[in-house]
């Protein structure tokens, strides 16, 4: 699930859409397109307001960012641990 996806499920839970779910937290709708459409994940301050907006603990965002960085860093290792075994000469 992406950062979106989450944010999306939760607004369909309150009965809102998620251009009204920005109006109301102070973030441009534009901001929301890129975490749909880069996958980017928003800043701390916005993830706190989002934890206050749906009345979820602040951790809720901020472990899925956690995750997110871990997985990427995960991602990354993996791949220079295969670039390193391509260069092994038998």
């Amino acid at each position: 699930m992406t950062f979106y996806e989450l944010v999306e499920v939760l607004c369909k839970e309150r009965g809102v859409t998620t251009q009204i779910m920005a109006r109301r937290i102070g973030v441009p709708y534009g901001t929301v397109r890129n975490w749909k459409t880069n996958g980017s994940i928003p800043r701390w301050q916005t993830l706190i307001k989002l934890s206050e907006y749906f009345r979820v603990p602040r951790n809720y965002f901020l472990d899925f960012k956690k995750r997110q960085t871990i997985i990427a860093a995960m991602k990354k290792h993996e791949a220079q641990e295969n670039n390193e075994d391509s260069h092994v000469l038998l």
